[in-house]
Parts: C-alpha cells; sequence; structure tokens
C-alpha cells in the first residue's frame, strides 16, 4: 500500500476515481439532479485546483489507484474509495492521514456529512454540529450535515500507560504495528472467524494493508499472549454520542475457548470507564453468533433488544441482499462498577 501527495498529472486518474465511485454508489441514495451535482461539485478543475494547493492524497494498493482524500484548512473536503476496496479500511486510513495534517496547524476538523455516510464519521468520534439543506434544482433538495471533532488528545483520553501496552496475566494489549499483517492475515483469514463480520476472509496481501491502516487507527486493540509476543485477535473500541462507547472482538479460532477474549475485553472495558468516564457501553451482534453474545453477557452486559432485518453484509447468489437480525447489549458505568 502506498499514500502520497497528488501532482498535477494524477488528476485525471483521481478524478476517474472520484466519477466512478459517484456514479456507482450514489444513484442509490439520491435522485438524478443530486447525482449531478456531485459530479460538478467535484469535477476535475476543482481537483485539479486541491492538488495545485498541496490538498490532495492518493492510495494504492497492489500499484492500483483505490482511493483518493483532500482537505482545505481544518476541513475534509473528499474522501472516495473505489466501490471494490470499500469496507476494508482504506476509508478510514484515508481520514486518519487527512486529520493528521490538519492536527498539525488545527485544533479540530470539520466535514460535511451527506445522510449514508454520517454513520461512519460518527464511528471516528465526529459529532453533528448542525443541519443543513441546500436546493440544487427545481424540486431537488440535498439534506446533510456539519460535523465536527476535536483534535486534541488529553491524558484522560489515553488508555496506554507510557509503555503503550496493557499486561493481564495472560496477555499484553497494545496498538497494532503495520508490520502485524501476516499474524492478522493468519486470524482473519479463517472463514469461520469471520463468519460474521461485514467482509470476506482476507488475502495476506489485504491482511498487510488492514494492519498498517489499524497502526493509524486508535480504535483497533492488538491482543498478544504474554511471552511469545503472538498476536491472536483484537478488541474494537470507539466513542460514540453520549459518552457511550462501541466494543467488538474478533480472535483467532484456535485459541477460541480459553477465556483470552474475555480477559481482553474486561481489561480495555475497565480502562475505557475508569479513564474515559464512558456513561455506557454497547455491542451489537448476529443472534446466530452465540459465543460473542455469551462473552458479552459474562461481562455483565444486558440484553437491552433485539433489530429485525435491520442491516446487511453480503447478497445471496440471485444478488439479493441477505438481511440479518441484530442483538444489542449494553452496561452503564455504575453498572460496570458494582460487578
Amino acid at each position: 500500500m502506498e499514500c502520497f501527495k497528488a501532482c498535477t498529472e494524477n488528476a485525471e486518474d483521481a478524478a476517474e476515481l472520484v466519477h466512478g465511485v459517484i456514479q456507482a454508489i450514489y444513484p442509490k441514495y439520491y435522485p438524478a439532479g443530486i447525482v449531478d451535482f456531485f459530479l460538478a461539485h467535484h469535477s476535475i478543475e476543482k481537483i485539479r485546483s486541491d492538488i495545485d494547493k498541496g490538498n490532495v492524497l492518493l492510495l494504492k494498493v497492489d500499484d492500483q489507484l483505490i482511493g483518493t482524500g483532500s482537505r482545505d484548512e481544518n476541513g475534509i473536503t473528499r474522501v472516495y474509495v473505489a466501490e471494490s476496496h470499500q469496507g476494508k479500511g482504506y476509508g478510514s486510513f484515508l481520514m486518519q492521514k487527512l486529520e493528521d495534517e490538519i492536527a498539525k496547524q488545527y485544533d479540530s476538523v470539520l466535514l460535511d456529512a451527506s445522510l449514508p455516510a454520517s454513520r461512519m464519521y460518527e464511528k471516528r468520534g465526529y459529532k453533528v454540529l448542525c443541519h443543513k439543506t441546500r436546493e440544487i434544482s427545481e424540486g431537488a433538495i440535498l439534506a446533510y450535515e456539519i460535523m465536527g471533532k476535536s483534535l486534541k488528545k488529553s491524558a484522560s483520553e489515553e488508555l496506554y500507560p507510557r509503555d503503550g501496552q496493557i499486561a493481564t496475566d495472560r496477555l499484553v494489549i497494545r496498538r497494532f504495528k503495520a508490520d502485524d499483517g501476516i499474524e492478522l492475515h493468519e486470524y482473519l483469514s479463517q472463514p469461520e472467524t469471520v463468519q460474521f463480520e461485514p467482509y470476506e476472509p482476507l488475502t495476506l496481501n489485504e491482511a498487510k494493508s488492514e494492519a498498517a491502516c489499524r497502526a493509524i487507527d486508535y480504535s483497533f486493540h492488538a491482543v498478544c499472549l504474554k511471552g511469545s509476543g503472538k498476536l491472536i485477535g483484537n478488541v474494537y473500541i470507539s466513542r460514540r454520542g453520549f459518552d457511550s462507547v462501541e466494543i467488538g472482538y474478533v480472535f483467532n479460532k484456535d485459541f477460541c475457548g480459553k477465556g483470552y477474549a474475555t480477559e481482553a475485553a474486561r481489561t480495555l472495558l475497565g480502562a475505557v470507564f475508569s479513564k474515559w468516564k464512558a456513561h455506557r457501553a454497547f455491542a451489537e451482534c448476529n443472534p446466530l453468533n452465540e459465543r460473542s453474545w455469551r462473552l458479552l453477557e459474562r461481562l455483565g452486559f444486558r440484553r437491552e433488544g433485539r433489530l429485525m432485518q435491520n442491516i446487511y453484509f453480503k447478497r445471496g447468489a440471485d444478488g439479493g441482499y441477505l438481511w440479518q437480525d441484530t442483538f444489542v447489549y449494553g452496561i452503564l458505568e455504575e453498572e460496570w462498577n458494582k460487578q
């Protein structure tokens, strides 16, 4: 994977990528007039102008251009990933790169969010600042949100001590490193392990790219065996609105049934409630994923509800959506502290 600043000769390729994504995805959410607006809004002239200002990043995988991101002052103005590479963390990677650039000069970042994209931004800690509408053409109105987040990091936000890792009786929990790809591939290539995840088993190259993305995405925490340092899984912790956090986890099937996931999740949740002062933690899982919801119940989470056919990750052989239900589990800080 290669991420670099675009130069003038990259303008056509960047525009072709952006327009391809808009034409493939946006008609699912918007009428033709709105789609035409976005095509004009991200014209090759505007992309070329952003490149001239030094504000455009390009992302290549296996020498193929698969993503681009742009900023203007402290605003993120454009993040597009080829449809074939969506859902693999490349958008988050570009977002983090842009935020890191903005953080060198500003304390906060802003962006305009279309409704389909707002959930992704919420997962990165963005909050809605205001709602906007814009008349695009007669009878066509675009609704969107202005979102933002602080780029300041205080000691209370940091889960890790100075040495960058948390040790338990049997585990070491740390940030991901870019060279974790081989061991990450070991379990994210297992069909049983990713059965309920929104992606297919990863190839080695995909896992190496994913490791590079996770190395700068602080929501992912690598779980390793103490002593050998072997990576056996990961826990996902991300801030949400109203002082809540979402937790998720994926572990190598060869190390399941030994309590490692429970040990790692309990440790990180303890840090979240004590250091982040979270009010509530929650998790969502497929009702068929019994291992997952039983782990949550061992941690003291209560089942708060069942959402019926609320989401799909994959399509069937006929191209139709494979809708699935979702269990929602939660626990309050006061409940956690009583355990």
